[in-house]
C-alpha cells in the first residue's frame, strides 16, 4: 500500500512538470513558423492532463474541499468559453495539480526551463523562423518581440526569471542581483522598451534590499502596511475603474494620465462603454481589438463580470494574508510588485511569468515540503 501512494505521488509530481512545461514552453514557441500550428493543441492536451491530475489530487480530500475545488474548476472553464479568455484555468489547473510539488524546486525548473526557452526564442528569431511583430511608440521607439508574440512577451519572460533568481538569493541580496537586475532592465530597455517590466523590476529590487534590514522586516507588521498590502488588488481594481469613468466625463487630470499611460486610461474608458459589466463577463472576440485591453483589473471586470472578479479579489487578499502572517516576506514584495504592474500589463496573473501564484497550492493542501521554513531565512521566529 505504502509502494503504491509512493508511486501515485511519483506520478503526480511528474505529470505537473510535464504539463507546465509544455504549457510554458507552447507560450513561448508559439510565434515560431514550424511550432505555431501544433501550440495550441498542445496546450489544450496539457490542460486535459492536468484535469486527470486535479481529480486525482482531491480525491480524498473532505467532501466541502472537493466541491469548492470543483466549483472553482467550473467557474474557470466557464471564464475560458464564456469569455474567450484563457488566462484563469491555467491558474486553477496548476495550482490544484501542485500537491507534493516544491515550491523552491519548481522554481529552480522554471529558470532552467525560461533561460532555455529564451534562447531558442532568440535564435529562432534572430534566424527568420520566427512571425515578427514590431510596435513602434509614439516617439518613434521602435520595439522588437524578439520572436514572442508581443515585445512584452519578451519583457516578461525576462522579468519572470529576474523575479525568481532573486526569490532564490533573497538569503543574500547584495551587489550581484542588484548587477543581474540592472542588466535585465537594460536588454528589456534595448530589445523591447516594455517599461512596466523595468519599473516591477525595480520594485521588486527596492523591496528586497529594505527587506535585508530589521527596520524592513518590521515594517512588513505594521497597521497601515499590513491593510494595505493584502488589500492593494481590490484597491487597484476599484481605482482603474474610477479613473475610466472619470475619463468618460473628460476629467482632466485623467487625460493627462492617460498619456502617461499610453491611452490605457482612453481603452478601458471604452472597453466599459463597448461592453456591458455583468456578473460573469463578456464573449470577447480574439480580433476584437478590446482583447488587448492590457490593464489586468479592467480585463478581468470586463472578462469575467462581477462575482468572478470578486471571488479573485477575496482570494488574493487572503494570499497576501497567508504569505504576510507566515513571514514569507520574499514572496509579498515580489507579489505586490506583480501586482503594481497588473496596472498596464495582465502577467500578474499569467502562470507563464507569475510562477509565485503557486503559493496558493501551499494554501490549499498546508503541505510545509511546498515552502518548507527551513528555507526561509525570513521567518522571524528563526
Amino acid at each position: 500500500m505504502r509502494k503504491m501512494f509512493h508511486e501515485s505521488v511519483k506520478l503526480n509530481v511528474a505529470l505537473f512538470y510535464a504539463c507546465y512545461t509544455i504549457i510554458v514552453s507552447c507560450y513561448a514557441l508559439r510565434q515560431t513558423v514550424f511550432l505555431s500550428e501544433f501550440a495550441s493543441t498542445l496546450n489544450t492536451a496539457a490542460e486535459i492532463v492536468l484535469v486527470f491530475v486535479c481529480l486525482m489530487n482531491i480525491f480524498k480530500m473532505p467532501k466541502k474541499t472537493v466541491l469548492a475545488m470543483l466549483a472553482v474548476l467550473c467557474l474557470a472553464f466557464f471564464t475560458k468559453l464564456h469569455s474567450s479568455s484563457s488566462i484563469l484555468l491555467p491558474i486553477c489547473l496548476l495550482v490544484i495539480a501542485a500537491k507534493n510539488i516544491h515550491l523552491e524546486k519548481i522554481i529552480k525548473y522554471d529558470i532552467k526551463l525560461k533561460i532555455l526557452l529564451l534562447i531558442l526564442t532568440t535564435s529562432f528569431y534572430f534566424a527568420g523562423l520566427t512571425l515578427v511583430n514590431t510596435h513602434i511608440r509614439t516617439g518613434g521607439q521602435i520595439r522588437q518581440s524578439m520572436g514572442f508574440d508581443n515585445p512584452n512577451g519578451f519583457s516578461e519572460f525576462v522579468l519572470s526569471i529576474i523575479m525568481e533568481i532573486m526569490y532564490l538569493q533573497r538569503k543574500k541580496i547584495g551587489w550581484k542581483e542588484i548587477l543581474i537586475t540592472l542588466i535585465g532592465i537594460a536588454v528589456i530597455g534595448y530589445f523591447s522598451d516594455g517599461r512596466t517590466s523595468m519599473l516591477c523590476l525595480l520594485i521588486a529590487l527596492i523591496g528586497l534590499l529594505f527587506l535585508k534590514h530589521k527596520d524592513g522586516r518590521l515594517m512588513m507588521q505594521n497597521k497601515v502596511v499590513k491593510f494595505i498590502i493584502p488589500n492593494l488588488f481590490t484597491i487597484l481594481t476599484i481605482l482603474t475603474l474610477t479613473m475610466a469613468v472619470s475619463y468618460s466625463i473628460n476629467s482632466q487630470i485623467m487625460q493627462q494620465l492617460n498619456s502617461i499611460t499610453s491611452g490605457r486610461i482612453a481603452l478601458s474608458s471604452e472597453a466599459i462603454h463597448e461592453y456591458s459589466i455583468t456578473l460573469f463577463g463578456n464573449t470577447i472576440e480574439t480580433a476584437d481589438y478590446k482583447v488587448t485591453l492590457d490593464n489586468v483589473f479592467m480585463y478581468i471586470t470586463i472578462a469575467y463580470g462581477i462575482i468572478p472578479t470578486a471571488i479573485i479579489c477575496l482570494l488574493i487578499r487572503e494570499y497576501m494574508l497567508s504569505a504576510n502572517r507566515n513571514a514569507y516576506y520574499t514572496i509579498v514584495i515580489i507579489m505586490t510588485a506583480f501586482i503594481i504592474g497588473g496596472m498596464a500589463e495582465k502577467f500578474c496573473l499569467r502562470i507563464q511569468f507569475n510562477i509565485f501564484l503557486l503559493y496558493f497550492a501551499y494554501m490549499l493542501y498546508g503541505n510545509p515540503e511546498v515552502i518548507p521554513k527551513k528555507l526561509n531565512s525570513e521567518n522571524p521566529k528563526e
